[in-house]
C-alpha cells in the first residue's frame, strides 16, 4: 500500500433524483425537514460511479478512457476533492491539482494581478508564495501593464493567456486533467506544451482523462477504461485501448440496436 499514491477500491458516487412534484416545498414542506436534518430522505439515488477500482503508484501515468457520459470527469472530480464520493475507500498520498477549465474561479471585475492572488490561496498557496510565483506567471502569460486592469476588459486570447498561467504556476504530487490543454495561437500552443510537459515530469503521478489514443499513448504508461461508471479495464496502454474500443463499438451496437426497436 505504501507504494500507491492513490487506491480507489469500489469507488461510488451517487446523486439524488429529484421529480417535478418533488421541487416544490408546498407540495411535501417536511421533507424539506427531512433532507436537512436527518438521513432519512427517501428520494431515489443515481448511480453515476459504482465499483471503480484501480491503483497507482508513484510515477506511474494513468489514462482514462471512456464514453461521452461514462463517468469520467465525475471521477476526476472525485479524486480531486469536487465531489466526495458516498461508496467505497478512496486513499491519496499528496496534493491533488485538477485542470478542467483554465478559467474557472476567475473573477472579471478583478484586476489581473488580484486574480493571480484569489487563484493562488484558492489552490492552498501562502502570499508569500503567490508573490514568488508572480513574475513567471506575468511572463508566460504576455499581458504586459494590462495585468493591473480588470480582467473582464481583457480580449479572449489575453484572458487565455493569463487563465492557463495563474492555473498552470503550481506542480502538484498529482496532475489531474481532463484532456490535453492545446488552446490558442501556435506560438502560446508550444509554450503552453513545453509548460504542461514540466510539469507532468515534476509531479509525482498523473491521470488523465481522453479520447485520443495518441496521447494516451504520448503520456501514460497504464490505462483505465470506464464504461457506465464502471471500471472494466486496468492495465497497460495497448491492451487498455483495445478495451476502450472494443467498449465504444458495444455501445455504439447497443445503441443501434434500441433504435432498431421503433423502425
Amino acid at each position: 500500500m505504501h507504494d500507491n499514491i492513490i487506491v480507489a477500491e469500489n469507488l461510488g458516487f451517487s446523486i439524488p433524483v429529484f421529480q417535478p412534484a418533488e421541487r416544490k416545498i408546498n407540495r411535501n414542506p417536511l421533507r424539506l425537514m427531512t433532507d436537512f436534518y436527518s438521513n432519512q430522505s427517501e428520494r431515489n439515488m443515481r448511480s453515476l460511479i459504482s465499483d471503480v477500482n484501480f491503483k497507482l503508484k508513484y510515477g506511474q501515468r494513468l489514462g482514462v478512457m471512456g464514453g461521452n457520459g461514462g463517468g469520467k470527469t465525475t471521477l476526476l472530480r472525485l479524486l480531486t476533492g469536487v465531489y466526495a464520493h458516498n461508496n467505497g475507500t478512496l486513499m491519496i498520498n499528496g496534493s491533488t491539482h485538477g485542470l478542467f477549465d483554465f478559467q474557472m474561479g476567475i473573477l472579471p471585475d478583478a484586476t489581473g494581478v488580484e486574480n493571480i492572488y484569489l487563484r493562488g490561496l484558492q489552490m492552498g498557496l501562502s502570499l508569500r508564495n503567490i508573490k514568488e510565483v508572480i513574475p513567471e506567471v506575468l511572463e508566460f502569460a504576455g499581458v504586459g501593464s494590462a495585468i493591473n486592469d480588470l480582467f473582464g476588459t481583457y480580449s479572449t486570447g489575453m484572458k487565455l493567456r493569463l487563465a492557463t498561467a495563474i492555473s498552470t504556476m503550481i506542480s502538484p504530487d498529482i496532475l489531474i486533467m481532463d484532456e490535453w490543454v492545446g488552446s490558442g495561437d501556435e506560438n502560446f500552443k508550444k509554450k503552453l506544451d513545453a509548460r504542461m510537459r514540466r510539469i507532468v515530469d515534476d509531479s509525482k503521478a498523473l491521470i488523465i482523462a481522453s479520447h485520443s489514443a495518441r496521447v494516451i499513448r504520448d503520456l501514460c504508461s497504464h490505462v483505465l477504461v470506464i464504461e457506465r461508471g464502471k471500471s472494466i479495464f486496468v492495465g497497460t496502454v495497448e491492451d487498455g485501448i483495445e478495451a476502450y474500443l472494443e467498449s465504444m463499438s458495444k455501445l455504439k451496437f447497443e445503441d443501434k440496436s434500441k433504435n432498431d426497436i421503433y423502425v
